[in-house]
């Protein structure tokens, strides 16, 4: 069962949650959050419509269909019964924020709770009911702040790696599952129904801590704004430098193109 506060200090996360590997739910950490304003219509009035990049339905376990959206028609459409259009729902899924948006910044207070000196990076996530992100572990610590709307996440503990089938396809900071969580092929994948899942629905203004090495699959239940922040201490950043060499090779064609991406469309 993953624990649940209603604040903590950032010396009781750090020490309980962020050193320990372990998941918490905060329930009302974000309380004095300007973020916790955000609709969609809100955030209308305060961005530019700027282009940009959508995912179409679960691009970690099916191909990847990549297509662009203007973002103020798109935050108009999110709340439609019927989400914006197309065969699959379009996620606006994992956006530089601030890069785009610097202004929005002040509205998020990740700094309070990380310990001090930590790398902070943001990312925005803005989709209709039904988007789904699916299963894959990342590998910086990562506190997803719920702001507008309901989403499901399933995770699983490092321990059931050997279960959950690690894809091939590439991703750059994360490794991706073959199984889809919510729907498993339990012919291609018997071993899955070894794994245990822990089963979290975010309301609006929940954050959810989700340590490095935990494998999760998260739903919109609802029209949904999230924002995920990940966090690297300056030798984990040094650490990352394997990764980065994987990203050059990567878009050499050297490495990942096999099995697919998820930066190019299949």
């Amino acid at each position: 069962m993953i624990e649940r506060y209603a604040t903590l200090s950032r010396g009781a996360f750090s020490d309980g949650f962020l050193r320990a590997n372990k998941p918490v739910v905060l329930s009302h950490q974000m309380e004095d959050w300007a973020a916790r304003r955000w609709t969609p219509a809100g955030l209308k009035e305060r961005v530019d419509s700027v282009a940009l990049q959508a995912q179409e339905g679960n691009m970690e376990q099916e191909a990847t269909i990549l297509s662009e959206v203007r973002l103020h028609e798109y935050l108009d459409e999110i709340e439609r019964p019927d989400g914006p259009s197309g065969a699959k729902k379009k996620y606006v899924a994992q956006f530089d924020l601030l890069k785009k948006f610097p202004s929005l910044g002040k509205d998020l207070k990740f700094a309070d709770l990380f310990p001090e000196g930590r790398l902070l990076y943001t990312f925005g996530w803005l989709g209709p009911a039904g988007t789904v992100t699916g299963l894959h572990k990342d590998d910086s610590n990562n506190l997803l702040a719920q702001l507008y709307g309901r989403k499901k996440v399933v995770l699983f503990a490092p321990q059931d790696t050997a279960f959950l089938y690690q894809s091939r396809k590439y991703d750059y900071g994360a490794r991706l599952s073959y199984v889809d969580a919510e729907a498993p092929d339990h012919r291609r994948f018997p071993l899955f129904h070894k794994a245990t899942p822990e089963e979290v629905i975010l309301e609006p203004g929940e954050l959810l801590f989700i340590p490095r090495g935990f494998w999760h699959q998260v739903r919109s239940l609802s029209p949904s704004i999230s924002v995920s922040c990940f966090a690297q201490s300056y030798l984990e950043y040094c650490l990352t430098i394997p990764e980065s060499v994987r990203w050059l090779l990567h878009n050499a064609r050297l490495l990942g193109w096999r099995e697919g991406c998820t930066c190019h469309s299949d």
